[in-house]
């Protein structure tokens, strides 16, 4: 794919995007060394590019997780774009486009007993099954540092994405206060996340 039509699938609307488009996407922005291992991983080691994006929530379909990791990259560029936050677009691919990495290999397909018009019938459905039950934010830093090295604010906007959604405790918004402070991509992030979540996916 060209670089013309990779700036033009962005600019566009996507509504459907292809696991080869998806990674010339990563490929063209994701330069830095350990790259190509994490490409790999995503790939031939992980469901990455086939998981849905919840379990039942918003895009809980084959290929929702880079469908809405796609539109988490369009929200931040255009935030950055609009509040001047400059910043490296290295950086707005890795965290936007891989903020949910913690999902590979964390969804299975299931099925359930649901009651449709009167009779039962069993219905399918994606189940957790988390092997390595790190956390969420905390996961997808962890898998990436497998592989490269991520700076400090990079860290701190993947770790706090979910926002209060996932600091129960005092300590736990304590720290995410901390985080806000520091870091405006962490903002813009949180931001982005909900955005494509709340307005740009139709199941949510």
């Amino acid at each position: 794919m060209s670089n013309e039509k990779i700036e033009d699938m962005i600019v566009k609307d996507k509504e459907n995007i292809s696991p080869r488009e998806f990674l010339e996407l990563a490929k063209y922005h994701i330069t830095r060394a350990g790259c190509e291992d994490l490409f790999e991983y995503i790939v031939n080691g992980s469901d990455f590019l086939e998981a849905p994006a919840s379990s039942e929530f918003h895009l809980a379909r084959k290929g929702g997780l880079i469908q809405h990791s796609f539109n988490v990259f369009r929200s931040l560029m255009d935030i950055d774009n609009r509040l001047k936050l400059e910043c490296n677009m290295q950086t707005i691919a890795l965290v936007s486009l891989f903020h949910d990495l913690c999902k590979a290999n964390f969804y299975k397909e299931d099925v359930r007993n649901r009651k449709i018009d009167g009779k039962w019938h069993q219905v399918p459905y994606y189940s957790i099954d988390d092997k390595d039950p790190y956390g969420h934010g905390e996961k997808s830093v962890i898998l990436l540092q497998q592989w490269m090295k991520l700076s400090k604010e990079e860290i701190l906007a993947i770790r706090y994405h979910m926002g209060a959604w996932a600091s129960e405790g005092f300590a736990q918004r304590k720290a995410l206060s901390a985080a806000m402070n520091q870091s405006k991509l962490l903002k813009a992030l949180m931001l982005a996340d909900q955005t494509a979540t709340y307005f740009m996916e139709d199941e949510a």
